[in-house]
């Protein structure tokens, strides 16, 4: 585990997967959902090379089947540490022949944290350094405590949004496809949805071609974080539906699961980037603490 801190914030990320582990402010508030396996094993993992899960579990690249794990394969992958400031680390993780059995192509995979006063930023970049070009999806996952403070439930936060949002969320079907067809539910002109467990039961809140770059996750005395992802098409809402679970993701997405009716084919998913050879592809996303 490598840490990093400043004056305000302290964090913990792991070389497997450059995830993030811990936030912590200087008050000794946690944000983080703690990796209980309980309710969810992870924290923060970063999706790469795709987003949610493959019909069937497989797809076709160029002219050939692939199986891809849930949320990609980065989150479980080696990274090195290239560098360490006292504010900032930068991580990398290369294909390698593992990686090349389940997607056939060559990329760098760079992750920065850096603290910044009360703000802590994460940058992700990919680079081709294949001789054709490449194709991937990126996202992130971040799972938020609902329990920053002794009396917190899940019940006690909202997240509002920076702009007014109308949106269908699809039907997340059985095999974790999506059917954007079969909307699950409808928000109309909202700037704030009041979590509860009950909310998920349609599993997770989609919004399609978000119009918010930020949000804010808040307790009933208005602490928590603000959330900025500026570049990200997608957002989404999840926690666990079958039980209370003390964390909330609130997750930026490039890309999504593939369509319930989707022939496999790799090219044709949703919010594709595509890197020509050399060309390097960078977003970030910020957490800002509300104490």
């Amino acid at each position: 585990m490598i840490t990093i801190k400043n004056e305000y914030l302290k964090i913990e990320v792991n070389d497997i997967g450059a995830e993030l582990k811990s936030l912590v402010s200087k008050n000794n508030v946690s944000y983080l959902h703690d990796s209980n396996p309980y309710y969810w094993n992870k924290t923060s993992p970063i999706l790469f090379p795709i987003i949610g899960k493959l019909k069937d579990g497989k797809t076709i690249i160029e002219n050939k089947e692939y199986v891809i794990p849930g949320h990609g394969f980065i989150k479980n992958q080696d990274f090195v540490l290239l560098e360490q400031k006292e504010n900032k680390i930068i991580l990398l993780n290369e294909y390698n022949n593992e990686t090349l059995q389940m997607y056939p192509y060559k990329y760098k995979f760079i992750v920065s944290y850096e603290l910044i006063g009360t703000i802590l930023k994460v940058t992700n970049t990919v680079e081709n350094i294949d001789n054709k070009k490449i194709y991937f999806n990126l996202g992130a996952h971040p799972a938020f405590s609902t329990k920053l403070y002794e009396n917190d439930n899940i019940s006690n936060y909202r997240i509002v949004f920076e702009k007014e949002e109308t949106f269908d969320s699809p039907l997340v079907m059985s095999d974790a496809t999506l059917n954007f067809e079969n909307v699950s539910r409808n928000y109309y002109k909202i700037k704030e949805i009041s979590l509860s467990k009950d909310i998920f039961s349609i599993d997770t809140i989609i919004i399609p071609n978000v119009k918010s770059q930020k949000v804010w996750l808040l307790n009933n005395d208005n602490k928590g974080i603000m959330l900025e992802f500026d570049g990200f098409p997608t957002f989404c809402i999840w926690s666990l539906y079958n039980k209370e679970a003390p964390f909330v993701c609130l997750e930026p997405w490039y890309g999504n699961n593939d369509h319930h009716n989707s022939k496999h084919i790799f090219l044709e998913k949703d919010n594709l980037i595509k890197l020509d050879i050399s060309q390097k592809f960078e977003i970030s996303y910020s957490i800002s603490i509300i104490e």
